[in-house]
């Protein structure tokens, strides 16, 4: 059924539940201001959802286990945006970092890191294609 808990902390958890665990669709507001709504399993964070951070970063798409994990969107707060994969939690795979700048980096991420070949544009058109190991340029 549908439900609310408030915790003695201030935080609130409402939305659909089973057995008491958080499932299907719901909101959970922490005390810091952080939130999730989305959809949960076993209350834990799973299938598609949008987590609002402390900071006032953003991220849209796919949980598992409460982490980010499969396909999804970082709206950062100094305007840069990641489109792309995630593995609990980091980048992985492929993504699009946008930078608050304007470079724009297309490539393969390892564990949070860029990893393989990349292409960097510059805010002036220039491409630059390198490939990385652990986030790091390889020289040729």
């Amino acid at each position: 059924g549908k439900g609310k808990h408030t915790y003695a902390n201030g935080a609130v958890y409402e939305g659909e539940m089973k057995d008491d665990e958080y499932y299907g669709s719901g909101t959970f507001t922490f005390l810091n201001g952080e939130n999730y709504a989305g959809e949960w399993l076993n209350s834990k964070r799973h299938g598609r959802g949008t987590y609002t951070y402390a900071s006032g970063d953003v991220f849209e798409g796919e949980w598992k286990d409460s982490k980010e994990n499969g396909h999804g969107t970082f709206r950062f707060t100094d305007g840069g945006i990641f489109i792309g994969d995630m593995l609990n939690g980091e980048r992985h795979g492929y993504g699009k970092q946008i930078y608050e700048n304007g470079v724009i980096f297309v490539g393969e991420w390892k564990m949070g890191k860029r990893n393989g070949r990349g292409t960097f544009t510059d805010t002036d058109g220039k491409v630059y294609e390198y490939d990385f190991k652990d986030g790091e340029p390889i020289d040729p």
